[in-house]
């Protein structure tokens, strides 16, 4: 059972990564520019509101994936050890 625990692990954290990574070089290529062209884009004062509210949805999405991708991480290094230590015992 731990064996397969730590393979689904790997699997989603391998998964996270990769969508971490991409991620990541959309927001390099892209830059912050973006978030402020949506900003200065704005029509009316109400529009500015809810475009700050859209940024900063993302920021806190991309904020609980990142942390979402570190407990990932720990899982598998937790399942890892386990694995060892019941191979060792």
């Amino acid at each position: 059972q731990t064996e397969i625990d730590l393979a689904d692990a790997q699997e989603t954290e391998a998964n996270q990564y990769s969508s971490m990574k991409l991620r990541i070089q959309y927001m390099y290529e892209n830059g912050d520019e973006s978030f402020l062209d949506i900003l200065f884009s704005s029509d009316s004062m109400i529009d500015f509101l809810n475009n700050a509210e859209y940024i900063s949805e993302i920021s806190q999405y991309d904020r609980q994936k990142l942390i979402e991708y570190g407990e990932t991480k720990e899982q598998v290094r937790a399942s890892f050890q386990s694995l060892s230590s019941k191979k060792l015992s």
